[in-house]
């Protein structure tokens, strides 16, 4: 079994690269939690595609040709703040003063 990487130092666009806690898959966790890093999209454009005819006839609705066009957002230091957060969270979990 693998072990999980520390992503302490991994740069920004890296993080969601780092393994889950049995080191199986990648994950989009922060830090080992439950919560997951914000996505880089501001944004979401659509253009719909016409029915498909040949799925018409049995009575089935589809489209073909969708596009979807995601428009970039820079988000790290969202990411990197919510980070450092859970990070301190967890280090003073034994001390319910400061947690």
């Amino acid at each position: 079994m693998k072990k999980a990487q520390d992503n302490s130092n991994l740069p920004e666009e890296m993080y969601w690269k780092s393994m889950d806690k049995t080191g199986d898959k990648p994950t989009r966790r922060i830090a080992g939690s439950g919560f997951r890093y914000l996505p880089n999209c501001s944004d979401l454009k659509i253009d719909l595609g016409l029915f498909a005819q040949k799925f018409l006839e049995k009575g089935i609705i589809r489209r073909e040709g969708t596009e979807v066009t995601i428009i970039p957002y820079r988000n790290a230091k969202f990411n990197r703040f919510a980070r450092f957060q859970i990070q301190r969270l967890n280090r003073n979990i034994d001390n319910p003063t400061i947690f």
